[in-house]
């Protein structure tokens, strides 16, 4: 279904003069048809995302050919000489570069360099099956390709910690940009000051339990019942088999599933969750599920791979992918006082309005212009 669903509206045009130049973007092309439905936009900011680039390049006077990612027939009908950038996330990156050899490269990274999250995927994998004597599979392995090798430039959502994931050769190609979060989360100060509680701890993730170390926190928290944990995210189900006791079965450890980013449910449990939990293997910078949740006041405690520069100022950094890494740094956070408490509640939403789609734009926009694209 997804597959004919991306060829179907597989592309989205918009030619404003004929004599304009031509910007292929490979990367998502539902948000132009389902711009207006709420549900599907809200699901991913990827979405909004596409939208914003699409303004990016409406700036420099370029029609624009946006192509989904993974569509499969791909029929460009333009000459060579007619387009001036290739941009976006492979597959269909690499065919419009080879298309148009000619053409200025921009490889939009929206995860660390891919061989580093295979490694990561197959050790923490290997780890965790040794460990439950169970088959795991690898999820969320990355096909092999050389996106970031052809490209003359590497537009990354990331920190400073994405980019020593590539080789040192690569580095120099980078140019870091934030990604957009949902300026509908409004911290509550009041409420927040009424609900919370110095010992409750979300973990919210995306696909990729394993990945981001999910496994570890339910290790560490069944054991430490003096806290509470709330697990929210699209967990696998082989992963829910081994773990299931934990999920399922431990009384301070509560799995939700899947939660919409606008739903009560998730509103509630922000409101009452200090400490939002990430120990990830391999990301683009910090995620959005940690950034939105840092809008409503939350502080992070992630890795390195998981974090933004300035992690120390706002959260702390789990320095160690292991239980003890994880118990190293929830000891840190009980030298904090209620008082101190919110006033970092404060200050991480106010930082991560920093992380908005204005400000996405404007990253893109000023990269751009360091190109000479005329």
């Amino acid at each position: 279904m997804k597959s004919i669903i991306s060829n179907a509206f597989g592309t989205y045009k918009k030619i404003y003069k004929k004599n304009y130049p031509w910007v292929l973007v490979s990367y998502l092309t539902l948000p132009f048809y389902l711009k207006k439905i709420k549900r599907y936009m809200l699901a991913h900011q990827n979405r909004y995302g596409a939208l914003v680039l699409f303004e990016c390049f409406k700036r420099f006077n370029f029609n624009y050919y946006g192509i989904q990612y993974n569509k499969t027939n791909l029929k460009i009908n333009l000459d060579k000489e007619q387009v001036k950038i290739v941009f976006g996330i492979e597959p269909n990156f690499l065919r419009l570069s080879n298309y148009y050899p000619d053409s200025i490269k921009i490889y939009f990274a929206t995860g660390a360099y891919y061989k580093h999250q295979n490694k990561m995927i197959i050790s923490r994998t290997d780890e965790v099956n040794k460990k439950k004597k169970a088959n795991l599979k690898y999820v969320r392995m990355v096909p092999e390709h050389n996106s970031a090798e052809i490209a003359d430039y590497i537009f990354q959502i990331g920190s400073k910690y994405t980019i020593e994931t590539y080789p040192s050769n690569l580095r120099s190609k980078i140019r870091l940009v934030r990604q957009g979060t949902f300026d509908f989360l409004k911290y509550n100060e009041k409420l927040k000051k009424e609900k919370f509680n110095d010992k409750v701890f979300l973990w919210f993730g995306g696909k990729g339990a394993i990945l981001k170390g999910l496994d570890l926190v339910l290790d560490y928290f069944s054991k430490n019942d003096e806290y509470k944990l709330h697990v929210v995210g699209p967990v696998e189900p082989d992963f829910q088999k081994i773990f299931e006791k934990e999920l399922f079965y431990t009384s301070n450890i509560y799995f939700h599933g899947s939660l919409k980013i606008h739903s009560k449910k998730l509103y509630e449990i922000s409101l009452e969750t200090s400490f939002i939990i990430l120990p990830s293997a391999s990301e683009g910078g910090v995620p959005g599920s940690v950034l939105n949740m840092m809008r409503l006041g939350m502080i992070p405690l992630v890795s390195k791979y998981a974090a933004f520069d300035e992690i120390e100022d706002y959260g702390y950094l789990i320095k160690d992918l292991s239980v003890d890494g994880i118990k190293e740094v929830i000891e840190k956070t009980k030298r904090l006082t209620s008082d101190e408490l919110i006033k970092i509640f404060k200050k991480n939403s106010e930082y991560a309005q920093g992380y908005s789609y204005n400000n996405f734009y404007l990253d893109v926009k000023n990269e751009l212009e360091k190109i000479k694209l005329n």
